[in-house]
């Protein structure tokens, strides 16, 4: 078991596994793979077990930027695999399962869980060879978004949403992927994916679109579902409509000579699960000082606007003014 850790900046340039080759049974929680590489498979992980009843299980944990030759984000053959509350983002393979790539007869389940690239991404999202589903989860800038590999072995999806992908599923060797017909296709409006904030906003699809699925908490500890709500698609149960909690901090030199620049930091922090909006900082300066650079001056004031300050976040502005007097 690993919990609470990041691995992060691994390489193998002649195997599998960037950050982690293991072969007997694995339990992920909180745990992120950030920028690991792998020339053959499993970019962050690869799980061939070397023992029977050796599952894989991956909750509230995050694949970033990981890349191999199969399976970008991980690998897992001839064992079960359950994927639940797991973000998958700008992971890449060269040649299938971007995200994830499930080899063999076992069976590959994965609830709640996102899959994004900020670009499309050429490769197959999730590919499954043995039986498989993808549910209540969101997938985003795929080529292939759940690719079933052989005939005869089930693959099923139901309440995702597909949003920019050139196929939403996809099948290769006469296999097939059964859709349950309550999936959609439309911009899951998250908070801020650049970012990696896969939250997601008041105005998203993805709110009480998906199902029950036997988990009752989400990516950040959360109930599942939200109380008196539905059911959310995705890693992330919608909060309701709370409100933000905003705090300021000024940093600078303790005293200022008459005449001389001097340059101060403001930095403003989001200290909640709800988005902040329409933001306008303003700093009002002392009678007499000159502005520099820094911000938007008038009035007397430097003043910043903010679109959006994520949960949990923060930004500094930067300003330089030159005092009349020493202060």
């Amino acid at each position: 078991t690993l919990s609470g850790v990041t691995l992060e900046n691994n390489r193998t340039t002649t195997g599998d596994g960037g950050a982690l080759n293991a072969n007997s049974a694995v339990n992920l929680v909180n745990t992120t793979f950030l920028n690991n590489a792998a020339s053959g498979y499993g970019g962050a992980l690869a799980f061939v077990p070397a023992f029977a009843n050796s599952p894989l299980n991956v909750d509230r944990s995050a694949f970033f930027s990981n890349t191999a030759l199969i399976g970008g984000g991980f690998y897992v053959q001839g064992t079960d695999a359950r994927v639940t509350n797991t973000l998958f983002a700008e992971n890449t393979a060269g040649n299938s399962g971007s995200a994830i790539y499930a080899n063999g007869t076992a069976t590959l389940t994965v609830q709640h869980s996102v899959v994004y690239n900020s670009f499309l991404n050429p490769g197959r999202a999730v590919y499954i060879w043995g039986p498989g589903s993808v549910q209540n989860s969101i997938i985003v800038n795929q080529t292939m978004g759940v690719v079933a590999g052989t005939a005869g072995r089930s693959v099923t999806e139901n309440y995702n949403v597909f949003f920019g992908n050139s196929a939403n599923t996809s099948s290769v060797n006469g296999a097939s992927v059964t859709s349950g017909g309550a999936s959609k296709t439309a911009d899951p409006k998250f908070v801020d994916a650049p970012n990696r904030n896969f939250r997601l906003l008041s105005v998203s699809p993805a709110i009480d679109a998906g199902a029950a699925s036997g988990s009752t908490v989400d990516a950040d500890g959360n109930p599942r579902p939200y109380p008196g709500a539905g059911i959310d698609s995705g890693a992330y149960e919608y909060q309701g409509a709370g409100s933000p909690s905003l705090s300021i901090v000024k940093q600078g030199a303790p005293w200022i000579a008459a005449t001389q620049p001097a340059t101060f930091v403001i930095q403003v922090s989001n200290n909640s699960l709800f988005t902040a909006t329409n933001l306008r900082v303003t700093e009002q300066l002392p009678a007499g000082a000159a502005w520099v650079y820094g911000g938007s001056f008038g009035g007397g004031a430097v003043t910043w606007d903010l679109a959006l300050l994520s949960p949990n976040s923060a930004r500094a502005f930067t300003y330089t003014a030159v005092p009349s007097q020493t202060l």
